[in-house]
């Protein structure tokens, strides 16, 4: 996505990982499609506020991108129950933290 559609210079971020020269893998989702690549029977899912808590995504759709299911990520949480069976719960995305192995999977 173009920075340049919705954003003064200098308004976003760019964001660098530090690897610390450990071996990785880059995993990415793209939250919104460009317009023109959509089938005209999908419409937009706006987006829920801990994903995008202070609009910047929002405005991207005004900038001629949309969120469809295809862009949708589900994040979870794996919790062992008191019955020994592992279960999925909802994460928030903002409860990510540095350090921490997280799995990411693709739904099948």
């Amino acid at each position: 996505m173009s920075k340049s559609l919705a954003f003064a210079e200098g308004e976003l971020q760019d964001w660098g990982i530090d690897r610390n020269n450990e071996d990785t893998i880059d995993i990415g989702n793209r939250y919104l499609t460009p317009i023109k690549d959509v089938q005209v029977d999908e419409t937009h899912i706006p987006f829920k506020k801990d994903i995008d808590p202070f609009g910047t995504l929002a405005k991207m759709v005004k900038a001629g991108y949309i969120r469809t299911a295809d862009n949708v990520v589900n994040y979870m949480k794996k919790r062992t129950g008191t019955d020994g069976k592992a279960r999925l719960e909802p994460f928030a995305p903002k409860a990510f933290e540095r350090g921490t192995l997280y799995l990411a999977k693709c739904p099948s």
